[in-house]
């Protein structure tokens, strides 16, 4: 029998919107917010539940330019995100030329991939709610419309709509499937890419809880919520770069999932609420060793280290922040008065051990600087979490 109800309450985790000039969020924005997870019946999605706070807090902090996955330009090392999402779309083309192709951008941030794909010969435009957009005429000479989706201007009839990093923003997905319909010619292409947190579900890691996404989806739940919305996916792949999820999808008969495919959303929740707890014991325990050993701890990639810092609630550990984003040198996360370094600054002055939290890059990170820190104990996402 299917399970039919799923609740985690996991009370206030801290609100991180973009790398503040100090330790408290600005415009008025908490520090900190609730966060309860539960099921979407209809698809099996792991989703935030609504909260009225977090979604006046979200939109305040959209417009004022949230930047929490990074700003996606030419300077920036998300431009490989960029590279493969194109490559992406040229195979879901199956041979047809993309040349005067109309495409819409929903969630364009500052105008580069859009720019890449103007690059190819589309007609294009985007719509972004954040003011890190304004620039996108002058900087790429694409134009995007200042607003939430849907708004006035964006006229009917797209080849193809594209969506990268931004579908899993949406309160009901599904719902918000449904509406792109009227923009689409009808053997019209959606193509989008999304973060893929089955690993980190799997594995018990809270780390993936960010206010701003509300779906939390894995190849099967996100394929669910294609279908239950209106399209088929055609063609599908894990990202060449950073753990995503990659889906071009053509428009259908909205689709009636069984209980089994459903099921499988349940089943992961319930495993990821019960692990969780297992390994945020396990990630205390660590802090403490760490905190009675008086030895110096250094986080790569601390964003995604926030919310364990936060429950495991430990005072008195001597512990610094890196990463290798210079642009976010110097500032802060909320709640944390602890300043961002470089690794020029790590290797400079090394802590006695390295947590480089990210399973997508943390390999890439180690050996990276592994010849500059010899003798430090540095642990990578997937040794910290393998099983024994």
């Amino acid at each position: 029998m299917m399970e039919s109800k799923f609740a985690w309450d996991l009370k206030n985790l801290p609100f991180i919107y973009k790398e503040l000039d100090t330790p408290e969020n600005e415009n008025f924005i908490p520090n900190y917010l609730p966060l309860e997870l539960i099921v979407d019946e209809k698809t099996g999605v792991l989703t935030q539940k609504k909260n009225e706070l977090v979604e006046k807090t979200l939109e305040k902090a959209y417009k004022c330019g949230s930047v929490v996955a990074g700003v996606m330009d030419e300077e920036s090392e998300n431009t490989t995100y960029t590279s493969d999402f194109i490559d992406f779309l040229i195979e879901s083309l199956g041979g047809k030329k993309i040349e005067g192709l109309k495409i819409l951008e929903i969630g364009s941030g500052t105008g580069f991939l859009l720019s890449e794909v103007q690059k190819l010969g589309a007609e294009v435009l985007g719509v972004e709610p954040g003011n890190h957009c304004l620039n996108a005429k002058k900087k790429y000479n694409v134009k995007i419309i200042n607003d939430f989706f849907p708004t006035e201007d964006l006229g009917f009839d797209y080849d193809i709509i594209i969506m990268s990093i931004v579908f899993e923003h949406f309160q009901n997905p599904s719902l918000f499937l449904k509406s792109l319909g009227k923009y689409l010619k009808k053997d019209g292409l959606l193509i989008i890419s999304v973060p893929d947190t089955e690993p980190f579900i799997k594995s018990g890691d809270i780390s993936i809880l960010f206010h701003e996404h509300y779906s939390f989806f894995t190849k099967d739940t996100l394929d669910n919520t294609l279908k239950l919305g209106g399209f088929n996916p055609i063609l599908g792949r894990i990202g060449k770069y950073g753990g995503l999820l990659l889906r071009a999808s053509l428009q259908t008969e909205k689709t009636l999932l069984t209980r089994q495919e459903i099921q499988i959303g349940y089943d992961l929740a319930i495993n990821y609420k019960r692990k969780s707890q297992v390994y945020n014991k396990k990630l205390k325990e660590f802090l403490l060793n760490v905190k009675k050993e008086r030895k110096s701890l250094g986080i790569y990639v601390p964003s995604r280290f926030l919310n364990i810092l936060y429950t495991c609630n430990i005072e008195g550990l001597d512990l610094r922040f890196f990463d290798d984003n210079p642009s976010i040198e110097g500032k802060y996360y909320p709640g944390f008065n602890i300043p961002i370094e470089t690794k020029q600054d790590l290797i400079k002055k090394p802590t006695d051990i390295i947590l480089i939290f990210s399973n997508s890059f943390g390999e890439k990170i180690k050996n990276n600087i592994l010849s500059e820190l010899e003798g430090k104990q540095i642990i990578t996402w997937q040794e910290l979490f393998e099983e024994k």
